[in-house]
């Protein structure tokens, strides 16, 4: 049986190597995805070409695929840009690992959401069609996506997200980002930031990560209310783990 200080140190453990080193991205080939629905991925590269996006890449995170316990099987993501460059649409599919996530079961580890859009399905074994968009506007991040177990998790003040359920459609989240966008750029007085190249966006990503990497250390990496919100009917033990979290990151 693990104990509950055990739980901590993972679930600490975990959370540091997510987010406090650089997402490792690689560009990928469909042909390395062959489990994945890839006509869903071409639906998804059509449907915003017909409005003047371009593709800019498909890539996975390495970091992500590789860590440790994660019930996440490994997943390409697409990347499209709008057509005036303020907008990035990204697809991908989550799909769940059987066999970690069985064991994770039988031992009773807790389903926790370890970074914000890919593992925000582990609740879910239906595998799940996930569309986002991200815009930035000064220092701040603009992101619009279906992922909605991600929002389990906080974010800080300069990342403003809506989630839509998991069955909203691509044109709706589209929309919903786009009067989102405008709305943004009002407050600010200032137009987005225009991303050009695939090293553009990467660099777009890296903000955002720092961002919120600066965040999950000054929360202690989990809150409370995070860890009940991931155990829903198992309050009692997200209480008892989270007071072992606190006495790790107090050390």
């Amino acid at each position: 049986m693990v104990s509950r200080r055990e739980h901590a140190e993972r679930i600490v453990a975990k959370m540091k190597a997510l987010y406090s080193q650089p997402d490792t991205t690689v560009l990928v080939e469909e042909s390395q995805f062959p489990q994945l629905d890839l006509a869903a991925y071409r639906q998804f590269r059509h449907a915003l070409e017909a409005i003047g996006y371009r593709f800019l890449g498909d890539y996975e995170m390495i970091n992500v695929s590789n860590t440790p316990d994660s019930v996440m099987a490994r997943t390409m993501i697409r990347c499209m840009l709008s057509a005036d460059g303020e907008t990035c649409a990204a697809h991908y599919q989550a799909h769940p690992r059987m066999e970690r996530v069985l064991s994770n079961l039988f031992v009773g580890v807790l389903n926790l959401r370890l970074i914000d859009a890919p593992l925000g399905f582990l609740r879910m074994l239906k595998p799940k069609l996930v569309y986002d968009f991200m815009s930035e506007v000064v220092d701040n991040h603009l992101t619009t996506s279906n992922a909605e177990a991600a929002g389990t998790i906080s974010s800080p003040a300069s990342v403003d997200r809506k989630f839509f359920a998991y069955d909203t459609s691509l044109d709706v989240v589209r929309s919903a980002h786009k009067a989102r966008l405008a709305a943004a750029v009002a407050r600010a007085g200032s137009k987005p930031t225009v991303v050009a190249t695939y090293a553009d966006w990467e660099a777009m990503q890296s903000r955002l990560r720092l961002q919120k990497a600066a965040h999950r250390a000054a929360v202690g990496w989990i809150t409370r209310d995070e860890l009940r919100a991931m155990s829903p009917g198992n309050q009692t033990i997200a209480d008892e783990i989270f007071e072992e979290v606190q006495a790790i990151v107090s050390r």
